[in-house]
């Protein structure tokens, strides 16, 4: 059995639920069985030792009869998901789920406070999935000096996110050292200060003193549309990916 996600995703478990009907027969069926995670189409020639030593390919073996669910710790990145016997035998799966958490905000329509370079150093720079944090690879966004400079995402709908990854430039890195993350249901007015964001209803905000790396991982655990992130000062606000991640 396969399963294609239509995407590369980040799984962190897979639980399939055997059969419950005609104990023991049915469910001894699936006792010894392997799952496989790939970002790329499975040969479904193959036997599953040979699944285990393709490359890129991550597989667990379980040779206990599954359970209603049995829950597969994973925490690998992949677009297809594979349940294979280990031999010959009838293959019954009353369901299969895989959890994990998607990004939310790759490709998403985002703006800025100002573009450094109009048409080189525009927002979207730093949301096309790219984390490339070289400027001069040209996946950075960069604004000018701005008083309260601002980067703005739109996600398309309410999103419950679990955290949002901050990607710094490489090339100067001390610029984005103390800086806002906000969420919300409601577009930003980005005429207001950071002060004035944080005290907005229905706003989550998380100030940020320590120098983004590459990236920084803030836990945010609320549901919004929009993500900014915002300086408190004048500075350049230079950003080589923003993700927004969510269950």
């Amino acid at each position: 059995m396969t399963v294609d996600l239509g995407g590369s995703k980040s799984i962190i478990d897979i639980a399939p639920w055997n059969r419950t009907d005609n104990a023991p027969t049915v469910p001894a069926r699936l006792t010894n069985f392997y799952v496989f995670v790939s970002n790329n189409p499975f040969d479904t020639s193959l036997t599953p030792a040979q699944q285990v030593a393709k490359a890129g390919v991550w597989s667990s073996h379980q040779i206990s009869q599954a359970g209603a669910p049995t829950t597969v710790a994973v925490k690998a990145d992949g677009r297809y998901v594979m349940v294979q016997l280990a031999g010959t035998n009838y293959l019954s799966l009353a369901e299969v789920q895989v959890f994990g958490s998607s990004i939310f905000s790759t490709g998403q329509p985002a703006t800025q406070s100002s573009d450094l370079q109009p048409g080189i150093t525009v927002a979207a720079r730093a949301d096309d999935g790219n984390t490339n944090c070289d400027f001069n690879a040209g996946s950075v966004s960069h604004t000018n000096s701005d008083l309260y400079a601002w980067w703005n995402v739109d996600l398309g709908g309410p999103q419950v996110i679990t955290n949002v990854a901050v990607w710094n430039n490489c090339n100067n890195p001390d610029r984005l050292t103390d800086y806002w993350v906000f969420v919300s249901n409601s577009p930003f007015n980005t005429n207001l200060t950071p002060d004035q964001q944080r005290t907005q209803p229905g706003v989550w905000s998380s100030h940020q003193f320590g120098q983004a790396g590459g990236p920084t991982t803030i836990p945010v655990n609320a549901r919004g549309s929009y993500v900014m992130l915002q300086l408190p000062g004048k500075n350049y606000l230079e950003l080589a990916e923003v993700q927004v991640l969510g269950a």
